[in-house]
């Protein structure tokens, strides 16, 4: 069993003062568990292989940091716990003592272990294959395997994978055949061996080799197997510059592997690393480069392709940190999991303490969905997001370097519904929100009426956490209340661009005169986290305030920013009067133009102003929407009186008049049983 279940709840971390955000909104508990370590048993998140409800994890050794064994839990969908069922021990692995890779598929791991003996030759690695024996609940050992041609320091193992019948074993640090008399000329060419099951043994069917592989490629120390398709990476090659990095794609054809492509990335740099790490499930392959300079040394990249039939793949997509002022998303890439329409990757560099994010596949496009770092942290050197792992909805994260048990002895942390909409945080997908009445969609668009209003993409001028539109029985925009109040609340579009200098307007055309103070709630996406950077408004050329005056570190928001500024009512008036409102916005200090993503300003303006529809009845209903269901005479009530003026003005009117309720000039069919449906 685990040994302990940390549970963080939201209402906590509110009261903590912790930031969330629309983009940021961690699940309602954010679960945390550790093994029960030995005090120099450490390193528990440093790996994470996962293969339908089966997790496997390494325990390391904190003084020699050799693995000490691998872990295996079990998910209890009852408890939603996972269960610890087995441990391997290093002294199961026969052939010496050192770090371990490996693999789960079903009911079988694949082991590679780089530094065992084969016959005379030392350090040349190996690689076990153990199935689970389904009566005994035991794993026993299948295969020992080795290369046929087995080299000294040569990495054999340091990369594996595994499927039904087939296995992909690295071995980097292997020397080009036949040329040991120029030593340098031959150094770490890297190769992967492919190995078949026979249905008694598994079998060296071929080994992989770079077509134009050079010294120090380093091909294998990543690799991917998905059916008949092998992908290896060569974090060394050179094509896009030293050590850029590249993958090369292997296809089965009879008992056959020839190379069928290479990709590099079209923008590498040298010392990228692309190729470390790579996941491949079948339809998308994504290729970390966690060295990649993006905004900043090392921020890393992720890069996308899918399988064209061409030699070069289809390049679909290239993803970058996306900037927040923590700091904690330094080398993007560094892990990598992938399940369908579902992408993880960790963010993990010496320089900060990690992160992980979670994308979802729409519409042909990857979109970001959500960040998450350590709630109770983060911690520098806890190693957060060096690995994660995907499971349903559930993102695990790894933190190798974790303290809370003992001193680097790690952790695991599992964000439940991390790949699904939960905008009200309160653990229940909003689908299943909306269906059982927990949350509500009055205007059946899928997304919960609280959500629309707190993102700002619905109004909601009541404060009544009901959409205006879903209270606007004329269609003008407006909750009927607020309009037969006089209240305004208008939106602007996002326009801009914000930098210095940069002046973008805005006018709204003969706004009612305002019986209230007028209030503009901004929202801004720009590089405004500056001491001295801020945006003036301008009404009519008349200066009314600042607005985002920035502190703290440089740079530009990871969600945007938010800000309030008042003109009093009669500075309002006396500046629009019965003419237009421009709004000019101008950026000042040292701001300046330098975000990614274009960047804008947008607000809502909102003020109490004179009735814009009339109410003869006081029923709380604008006339006009009496009008339309039939109460001709606004008494309130659609009646036989109603009916009768109906019928007395039956035919072509010309002019408009009550009885016409579709306003087509004619007092017709239409207007009766228009009339009829609102009887009551």
């Amino acid at each position: 069993m685990l040994r302990k279940t940390i549970r963080i709840n939201l209402v906590l971390l509110l009261g903590l003062g912790l930031p969330l955000s629309a983009q940021e909104v961690p699940p309602c508990f954010q679960s945390k568990f550790f093994d029960v370590p030995t005090i120099l048993e450490g390193g528990f998140g440093s790996v994470l292989s996962i293969s339908g409800d089966r997790l496997a994890i390494p325990a390391t050794d904190l003084v020699t940091q050799d693995d000490l064994g691998i872990i295996l839990f079990e998910y209890e969908a009852s408890s939603s716990q996972w269960i610890k069922t087995t441990t391997f021990s290093q002294s199961q692995f026969p052939g010496g003592t050192g770090p371990v890779k490996f693999s789960l598929s079903g009911d079988r791991i694949l082991i590679g272990r780089t530094s065992t003996q084969v016959g005379s030759i030392t350090q040349a690695g190996s690689a076990l294959v153990y199935r689970l024996d389904p009566g005994l609940g035991t794993w026993d050992l299948d295969n020992a395997l080795s290369a046929s041609n087995p080299e000294q320091g040569a990495d054999f193992g340091k990369a594996v994978a595994i499927g039904p019948n087939l296995l992909l074993i690295g071995s980097p640090s292997k020397d080009q055949d036949g040329c040991q008399d120029i030593p340098l000329e031959c150094r770490d060419f890297g190769a992967a061996y492919v190995f078949t099951y026979d249905g008694a043994n598994w079998v060296e069917e071929a080994i992989l080799l770079a077509s134009d592989g050079e010294s120090f490629d380093l091909l294998g120390e990543s690799v991917a197997l998905v059916g008949d398709v092998a992908i290896v990476s060569a974090r060394g090659d050179d094509d896009a510059g030293l050590n850029a990095g590249a993958v090369y794609v292997f296809k089965r054809n009879g008992g056959l592997w020839p190379q069928v492509a290479k990709i590099t990335a079209s923008n590498g740099n040298p010392g990228d690393s692309f190729s470390l790490p790579l996941v491949f499930d079948g339809v998308t392959l994504a290729v970390g480069s966690h060295d990649h300079d993006y905004g900043g040394s090392d921020k890393g990249a992720v890069y996308l392709y899918t399988d064209d039939g061409t030699s070069d793949w289809l390049f679909k997509q290239k993803l970058t940190p996306p900037f927040h002022p923590d700091g904690l998303n330094g080398g993007f890439g560094w892990s990598l999991g992938i399940d369908g329409d579902r992408l993880a990757i960790g963010s993990h560099d010496l320089s900060n303490h990690g992160a992980a994010h979670a994308y979802r596949l729409m519409d042909g496009a990857w979109d970001h969905w959500k960040r998450y770092v350590a709630l109770d942290g983060p911690i520098l050197g806890d190693d957060f997001g060096q690995t994660v792992a995907i499971h349903g909805d559930s993102l695990l994260v790894g933190a190798p370097g974790d303290d809370e048990e003992e001193f680097d002895a790690g952790a695991l942390y599992i964000h439940e519904l991390a790949f699904q909409s939960d905008c009200n945080v309160n653990c229940i997908e909003d689908g299943e929100d909306i269906a059982n009445g927990t949350g509500f969609d009055c205007n059946a668009d899928g997304v919960m009426d609280e959500c629309e209003i707190l993102d700002g993409s619905a109004i909601d001028c009541n404060n009544n956490l009901v959409p205006d539109d879903c209270e606007d029985c004329n269609n003008n925009g407006q909750a009927d209340e607020c309009e037969l109040a006089g209240q305004l609340v208008i939106d602007t579009p996002q326009f801009g661009p914000i930098g210095l200098g940069s002046s973008p307007t805005h006018t709204f055309i003969t706004p009612r005169t305002a019986f209230t103070d007028v209030t503009l709630d901004l929202t801004s996406y720009a590089d405004l986290q500056g001491s001295f950077k801020y945006i003036e408004v301008y009404l009519n050329d008349d200066f009314q305030g600042r607005v985002f005056n920035g502190s703290g570190t440089t740079g530009c928001p990871f969600i945007p920013e938010v800000d309030q500024l008042v003109i009093p009512m009669a500075d309002y008036n006396a500046l629009v009067g019965s003419g237009d409102a421009t709004f000019r916005f101008v950026g000042e200090g040292f701001l300046a133009d330098t975000c990614v993503d274009p960047s804008w300003v947008q607000f809502t303006m909102s003020y109490t102003g004179p009735p814009t529809t009339p109410d003869v009845n006081v029923n709380g209903v604008p006339d006009s929407c009496d009008l339309a269901r039939g109460d001709n005479n606004l008494d309130g009530v659609v009646n036989v009186d109603d009916l009768l003026n109906l019928l007395a003005k039956w035919g072509a009117c010309g002019s408009p008049r009550p009885e016409d309720t579709d306003l087509d000039g004619d007092v017709d069919v239409e207007d009766l049983l228009s009339l009829l449906s609102g009887w009551g």
